[in-house]
């Protein structure tokens, strides 16, 4: 009969530290991640150039944020859908965290290709952006 004690009263007591732990540990706001930020740069590399080929993630960074922003810089690699030609694309996001859900303020793209990126295209892309964020970064 002891033995079975000893283990309930072992099991009530990690129980209660497990909840005590959950209870104290203050809930992380959710960051861009690998995923998100591949998401996020296909989606402004095909505004930019809709006959795009194959967009994929080469890098990204994220920037701690100031005055309740924060800046996003993505890198991507695609191909051109007549020449086959491989180009490098630079996208900076400015996020605004200050509201519940975050909105995407600003999108900056530059790539290597000689034909220009369809400006109207990345203005209008903000809104699909914001959609995709978090409700919490």
């Amino acid at each position: 009969m002891r033995c079975s004690r000893t283990r309930w009263a072992s099991a009530a007591v990690l129980c209660g530290a497990v909840l005590l732990g959950a209870a104290v540990a203050p809930a992380r706001a959710a960051k861009i991640d690998e995923k998100l930020a591949e998401v996020l740069g296909k989606d402004v590399v095909r505004a930019a150039h809709p006959t795009a080929k194959d967009p994929k993630l080469l890098d990204y960074k994220e920037a701690t944020p100031k005055d309740g922003r924060m800046a996003v810089t993505i890198r991507m690699k695609y191909f051109g859908k007549v020449t086959d030609a491989k180009y490098t694309a630079t996208i900076k996001l400015t996020i605004d965290t200050t509201k519940e859900p975050p909105r995407v303020l600003d999108v900056d793209y530059s790539d290597d290709n000689k034909i220009p990126a369809s400006k109207k295209n990345l203005k209008d892309i903000e809104g699909n952006l914001t959609k995709k964020l978090p409700n919490k970064l």
